[in-house]
């Protein structure tokens, strides 16, 4: 019997089995498929990380903005306003300071310092009006950028 080329081999009671070069073809398309899937999967791992780390870094960066928003909206003043750091009076009147330092940003509050979000790549304040600043913080590595910007006016007594 003749199929697409391939002769099948009788056996001495008439059963029927497949050639050994059938075999082989059949265990390559097998072992390539199982290749191509293995690749799919393992890139979707990959994507799945990447977006992990991604979003971490979004939420980390929008919290931190929000802390900072949040703590200038409550402050009694607002002591000093540079580039890169903010120090104001707490509600309490206590001294409050955001700042960055080796890609971290620092919220510090009674001496002590608590890291807020990581991978921080800029970190600007800049005084608009009196008791008016614009917060621009930007977080992200190599590959990926996430920018903010607010402005946040502080409540006056």
């Amino acid at each position: 019997m003749c199929i697409a080329g391939l002769v099948r081999v009788k056996g001495a009671q008439g059963t029927q089995g497949y050639t050994l070069l059938e075999l082989l073809a059949v265990l390559a398309i097998t072992g390539m498929v199982i290749a191509a899937l293995g690749g799919l999967l393992l890139n979707g791992f990959r994507t799945c990380r990447r977006v992990d780390a991604c979003s971490e870094i979004q939420e980390a960066a929008r919290v931190g903005l929000e802390m900072i928003a949040r703590d200038i909206r409550s402050c009694r003043s607002l002591k000093e306003v540079r580039e890169n750091r903010l120090i104001m009076a707490g509600p309490d009147g206590s001294r409050l300071e955001y700042h960055v330092s080796s890609q971290t940003l620092y919220r510090s509050i009674r001496g002590v310092s608590n890291p807020v979000a990581n991978r921080v790549k800029e970190l600007s304040f800049r005084e608009l009006q009196p008791d008016l600043v614009e917060v621009s913080l930007i977080t992200g590595d190599e590959e990926f950028t996430y920018p903010l910007k607010t402005r946040v006016k502080r409540m006056t007594d």
